[in-house]
């Protein structure tokens, strides 16, 4: 870092400090001299008129004269030494006190580079009130942060050790002076005397001497136009009644302490500037970091549930949500991240269904910007409403600051929200959604960043939408396959089973299994009419858990009754005959309209989704109640063109919307269930003519023969079916044959039947990987270019690898920049060690001055004798004189000459005795300066003794400069090593980075070797039509 340079402030500092200067010149150095002039004209004086009277020349006098002159003599001369050690002293006075102000002004200088020096927001403010502390004579300083217009939190303090620290305290404003934060941005200074000043109030004197402040100044710390806290300086000592008339602070002071306040905003600026470019490209990753994680699931489950955490994290917000649109424009929660002790709207919305029709009737019509009632016919009609494309989010600081219906209120306050931002989710350009975040806790200024974030991730949301509405379709045709493929392979596992098995119990047991697990029903049945058209349950297969209806009829007979009374009178009508008369009127009225892709044959079904929205009577719904059914489907069992019995499924647990191609497909299971029957009767049959044959044996053997040959044209007729043509037919006749022909014709037909959906299911296949196609060469090409994009990432590790070296070397130059100011430490305190030196000089100057003084003072007290002396020889001369003059009286004429002469001595007395009071004040005079030299002398010592203290902490200072600067030479070999590290970190990146190339490398390699795949799966689907192509079907 550079030196400071001076600027106009800074000279204005130093002019404000030579004021300061001047002010605090001891008055002793302008105080008056003695007037010794005055002194010796007096002496002078006194001599002229003992010598006109003749007096002088007695020797007592005469020599008391000479050592008035001489003293007077010697009082000069002292006082012109005292003089010129009064000025030196004053010099160097002078000079102690420059150096002071300039040793503070540079100490000014240490904390402006301290602050700059800070790397982050603590040891910036710590800092601070560390450097500022030591320069004033505050017992504490802080700096405190406003958290509100009247609150806030002291961050830093620096408290002299016995008083109370507030360091972390919340501390209402009015302590520091005002009341809010914006006065404080109003005033340049705010100062509070807890003493001598009449407005504090008694809860600021509470405040105060909570930690024993007497004084304190604050100054406004603004950051962009705001206040951001204040700068305190505090003093805790209590005053004596001498320091109440010094100001409590200078305006020097105040200017310098200002001047730090200054500078401490501009890095608090930087630093809030700093943070908040911080925060957002944290952000701004986070929502990459989203974006990355919603591309990379395929799962909408997932991504809805790691959209709301994400976003909840991001904006640290209480509640992150995503909520679907119905058909009718209601809706549903489907993914919600909510912080601890908030209630869950999921859970909410599952235990109170009536949420649901609150936001249909309530959150829509805000949303929508029209009343609805149900249904909201605005959103049905308009698509969405103000959610149109270019206006897609609402933003909400307050819902009680909005102008919201009350419902809608009860709505927000049930979610337990006060701020919230809306964006609409769209899925191929309809409106499916909105992605909300709400702010239970209190209001909150939303920023225009947060709303963009939470645009962009809706913007992705949309893409995996799609992308999950394709894989959704993609995931329902190869179930529908699937399960087209499983039905077949059941219906052939049944025709297998009624080929093999004469057994019908057998086969029925088969059927009920297979059935009920393909469609995943709790109960498959087989209900059989007897010739009174009463009738009972055959074979049953059921889920754990349930009843068994087998077991029921045999611990009921009643039941068997009930299904005849209600059951069957509900189905067929009145007996199982009008059943077959009245089939095409009970059918399913939707599943009537689509009758012919259900099934080729005119065969009657029941089909019912739920018991308790049909028009049943209560004594069926009784008996199904009794089965445990919720939903069913029914299709009838024919023998030949008789009805046989009843083929069921139930589901138990809920209800169920049927399929079509379960219904036909149904409908085929119980068309294979009528072969075996048909067998069975076949077989009757044939034990019922036995005895005939046994009496027509000719006969027999006549028929067998035309058996025989109906057979062999039976075979030949069949025969072009074994080489794949399959619309052969059978000839059918009266006889047994003819319903063997109609088995072989029906088992043509499902041959042929499955043979087109084969080749259906082969050519789909063959379209689906075709498709597949493009998105295979697609991936091929974006692993190309990830390559690129990482071969890109090593060249700017690179770059990071050299600007490391840079700062290796940039660490050793402030190494060597530090033991330069080292050295120039260890001189400055050679330095300061001379100015211990000069002033300890000064002090034994002043001490001999103070010396010589005392000496004079001795002196004073011989004059105060000596004047004792004239003043007795004055008196007795004046008594002479009396007396002298009192003979002359007596002697009358001859005594007149002698009374003059009298007269005059005692005139000559008089002038003596005030002459000598003259000297006496004048002596007075000189011992009063002498005094006044005196305590002007030690109060010199006594600041001179400060001045060497000062000077002493000075030197203290420099030594703790020179600790720190071998601090600082450690922490730059610190650095050096930090950065040596970093720079094998970065090498170890690069290699990193070099095996994730290649990783992409063997990606796009293995996306060419999957697209290889898809052509030898292509290949292997036309040879698959190919042997299809074989059978003629028509």
């Amino acid at each position: 870092m550079s030196e400071p340079q001076w600027d106009d402030n800074d000279s204005e500092l130093l002019l404000e400090n030579h004021n300061l200067l001047n002010d605090h010149t001891p008055h002793f150095f302008n105080s008056p001299r003695p007037n010794l002039e005055g002194f010796n004209a007096s002496l002078d004086r006194l001599k002229t008129d003992l010598e006109q009277r003749r007096r002088v020349d007695k020797l007592d006098l005469k020599k008391n004269l000479e050592q008035f002159e001489s003293f007077g003599q010697e009082v000069e001369q002292f006082t012109v030494g005292v003089n010129l050690e009064i000025q030196q002293l004053k010099l160097s006075y002078e000079e102690a006190l420059q150096q002071q102000f300039q040793a503070q002004h540079e100490k000014l200088l240490e904390v402006s580079r301290l602050m700059s020096q800070a790397g982050d927001w603590e040891t910036l403010l710590n800092n601070t009130v560390n450097g500022v502390q030591p320069l004033t004579q505050a017992e504490r300083v802080l700096i405190y942060r406003f958290t509100s217009t009247r609150t806030g939190i002291v961050l830093a303090e620096a408290v002299e050790r016995g008083w109370t620290p507030c360091l972390g305290e919340t501390i209402d404003a009015t302590a520091f002076g005002a009341d809010l934060s914006t006065e404080y941005l109003q005033q340049s200074r705010v100062i509070i005397d807890q003493v001598s000043h009449d407005s504090v109030t008694p809860y600021q004197l509470q405040l105060l001497d909570k930690f024993q402040v007497q004084t304190s100044l604050s100054l406004c710390l603004p950051v962009s136009g705001k206040v951001w806290g204040l700068l305190v300086l505090q003093r805790c000592q209590v005053k004596t009644n001498q320091d109440r008339l010094v100001p409590c602070w200078t305006p020097q002071q105040i200017n310098s302490f200002r001047t730090i306040a200054t500078e401490l905003s501009l890095h608090l600026a930087n630093h809030e500037l700093r943070t908040q470019l911080q925060q957002q490209q944290a952000r701004e990753a986070t929502v990459a970091k989203v974006i990355n994680k919603i591309r990379r699931s395929l799962d909408i489950k997932t991504i809805f549930q790691t959209t709301t955490q994400e976003v909840r994290q991001l904006l640290k917000t209480d509640r992150a949500v995503i909520y679907r649109f119905n058909p009718d424009w209601s809706g549903e929660f489907v993914a919600e991240s909510v912080a601890g002790g908030w209630i869950s709207l999921l859970q909410s919305q599952t235990n109170h269904p009536t949420l649901r029709a609150d936001i249909s009737e309530c959150s829509i019509q805000q949303l929508a910007t029209q009343p609805i009632n149900q249904v909201d016919t605005y959103l049905e009609e308009t698509q969405g409403g103000s959610y149109s494309r270019g206006e897609t989010y609402r933003v909400v600081e307050d819902i009680y600051n909005q102008e919201f219906t009350p419902c809608y209120r009860e709505v927000l306050e049930s979610y337990q929200a006060r701020a919230y931002v809306i964006v609409a989710i769209y899925q191929n350009e309809k409106l499916w959604g909105l992605l909300a975040t709400y702010q239970n806790s209190d209001l909150r200024q939303w920023q225009e960043s947060e709303v963009s974030w939470m645009l962009e991730i809706a913007a992705e949301l949309e893409v995996a939408l799609q992308q999950a509405q394709l894989l959704e379709a993609q995931r329902l045709k190869s179930e529908e396959l699937r399960q087209a493929a499983e039905r077949e392979r059941v219906l052939n596992k049944v025709t297998d089973k009624i080929q093999q098995s004469q057994d019908l119990r057998t086969i029925f047991n088969v059927t009920t299994n297979e059935v009920r697990k393909l469609l995943g029903v709790d109960r498959v049945t087989i209900y059989r009419f007897n010739p009174d058209w009463s009738g009972s349950f055959v074979a049953e297969s059921v889920a754990s858990g349930w009843t068994s209806l087998i077991q029921e009829q045999t611990n009921n007979p009643l039941i068997n009754k009930n299904i005849s009374e209600c059951i069957v009178k509900t189905v067929a009508g009145n007996t199982p005959e009008q059943f077959s008369q009245q089939a095409p009127t009970i059918r399913d009225t939707y599943l009537q309209s689509i009758q012919g892709n259900l099934s080729s044959q005119d065969k009657p079904f029941w089909v019912v989704s739920d018991i308790y929205e049909g028009d049943f009577s209560s004594c069926y719904i009784e008996q199904l109640e009794r089965y445990q059914a919720r939903a069913y489907t029914i299709v009838p069992i024919f023998q030949g063109d008789k009805l046989w019995g009843l083929l069921a499924a139930y589901q138990n647990s809920e209800p169920r919307d049927w399929q079509g191609e379960e219904i036909n497909w149904m409908l085929q299971i119980a068309a294979q269930i009528s072969i075996p029957l048909q067998r069975a009767e076949y077989l009757e049959q044939l034990r019922s003519q036995s005895q005939k044959l046994a009496e027509l044996a000719s006969r027999e053997k006549e028929a067998r023969e035309l058996f025989q040959q109906r057979a062999i044209d039976l075979l030949t007729a069949v025969r072009p079916a074994l080489d794949g043509d399959l619309t052969v037919r059978a000839p059918i006749t009266n006889d047994e044959l003819g319903t063997i022909a109609d088995a072989y014709n029906n088992t043509i037909q499902s041959l042929r039947q499955i043979v087109i959906q084969v080749f259906s299911a082969s050519v789909k296949v063959a379209e689906t990987a075709t498709e597949s196609e493009a998105a295979i060469t697609k991936l091929s090409q974006e692993a190309q270019h990830q390559c690129q994009e990482l071969t890109q990432a090593m060249d700017q590790i690179q770059s990071m690898v050299n600007s490391t070296q840079a700062v290796t070397a940039s660490a050793q130059s402030i190494d060597l920049a530090v033991q330069q100011a080292n050295q120039k430490v260890a001189s400055g305190e050679t330095a300061m060690n001379r100015t211990v030196e000069g002033i300890l000089g000064i002090r034994d100057s002043v001490e001999e001055a103070s010396h010589q003084i005392r000496q004079l003072s001795q002196y004073s007290q011989n004059v105060d004798r000596v004047l004792n002396l004239i003043s007795d020889f004055a008196t007795q001369t004046q008594l002479l004189s009396l007396n002298a003059a009192l003979e002359a009286t007596r002697a009358g004429e001859y005594g007149k000459g002698f009374a003059v002469v009298a007269d005059e001595v005692r005139s000559l007395a008089r002038q003596s005795a005030k002459a000598t009071t003259e000297i006496s004040n004048l002596v007075a005079e000189i011992r009063t300066q002498t005094r006044e030299v005196i305590k002007v002398t030690e109060v010199a010592i006594a600041q001179v003794n400060t001045g060497t203290e000062l000077v002493e902490e000075s030197k203290g200072n420099l030594n703790a400069i020179a600790s720190a600067t071998a601090e600082i030479s450690q922490l730059v070999a610190g650095i050096t090593q930090a950065t040596l590290a970093q720079l094998e970190q970065s090498q170890s990146v690069t290699q990193t980075m070099k095996e994730v190339a290649a990783i992409s490398t063997n990606t796009s390699e293995d996306s060419t070797e999957l697209w290889e795949s898809f052509k030898e799966s292509l290949t292997t689907i036309k040879k698959l039509q190919a042997a299809v192509e074989r059978f003629t079907v028509n």
